[in-house]
Order: structure tokens, then C-alpha cells, then sequence
């Protein structure tokens, strides 16, 4: 992320050195913006690719959708596969995994996954934000 933001910084630098930052009038201002937009979507395109590349080389992902638990998600066979699991809202913006009982979750998930809960949930726990108190 370092790096994202160091290539940013100076590709802003560099255009707005073009545009001479010094006297931000007119068709100046123009250049201004169109750095800052460059910026952005620079960073998030990088970023984008990089959560992308990490999906593909682990073969799967957990996401936190906000207030509505999570999306766990891995590639099987070339094709995504998609498993929404519960989570609890402990503050704003930080949800942790609401573990199912057994019997739940043979109730609430596809085939695929039917007798795989301790593996997937081991995933989702992988990343300490995920984890409920005292875990």
C-alpha cells in the first residue's frame, strides 16, 4: 500500500509540475484536477488488481459486506463459488463472524459447503478483525 501511495504521490507531483502548481488559474486549475482524478482512480484501479490477484492465488476471499455479515467466496473448476455467512455489528463498521451450530449450518448452506464448516470458518478467522471477543 506504501507503494501504491508513493507511485500516487508522484505521479501528482509530476502533473502538477507540468501544470505549474505555483499559479493555479485558468487552464492551470484544469491540469490541477485532472491529477487529482488521475490520482484516484490510479489508486484505485491498482488496488483493485491487487485484491484480484490475491483472490485468484489464494482461491478464495472473505469480504465484510456492511450490516450484512459476509461473502465468502473461491473459485472452483474456473467458476466463483458464493456462501453469505451472519455476522454481528460490534461498533460501526466493524462486524465480527457469528459462528452457526452444526445443525444450522447443514441447513443454511449449498451442498458444496454442507460439509465443510470448520474449513471455511478457519478461513474467515484467518483475519483477526473477523474474530469475535475472546476468540
Amino acid at each position: 500500500m506504501k507503494a501504491i501511495a508513493g507511485l500516487a504521490l508522484a505521479m501528482a507531483c509530476f502533473i502538477l509540475a507540468i501544470a505549474g502548481f505555483w499559479d493555479l488559474a485558468g487552464v492551470k486549475l484544469i491540469w490541477a484536477a485532472f491529477a487529482v482524478a488521475l490520482v484516484v482512480s490510479g489508486s484505485i484501479t491498482i488496488e483493485w488488481a491487487h485484491r484480484r490477484r490475491a483472490f485468484r492465488k489464494a482461491g478464495y476471499e472473505v469480504i465484510c459486506e456492511a450490516d450484512r455479515g459476509f461473502l465468502y467466496r473461491e473459485i472452483c473448476n474456473g467458476s466463483v463459488r458464493e456462501l453469505r455467512l451472519p455476522g454481528d455489528l460490534i461498533e460501526v463498521g466493524h462486524e465480527v463472524y457469528t459462528r452457526l451450530s452444526r445443525q444450522e449450518w447443514e441447513q443454511r448452506v449449498p451442498d458444496w459447503a454442507r460439509h465443510r464448516q470448520l474449513e471455511i470458518e478457519a478461513r474467515i478467522l484467518e483475519n483477526p478483525d473477523f474474530r469475535p471477543e475472546g476468540y
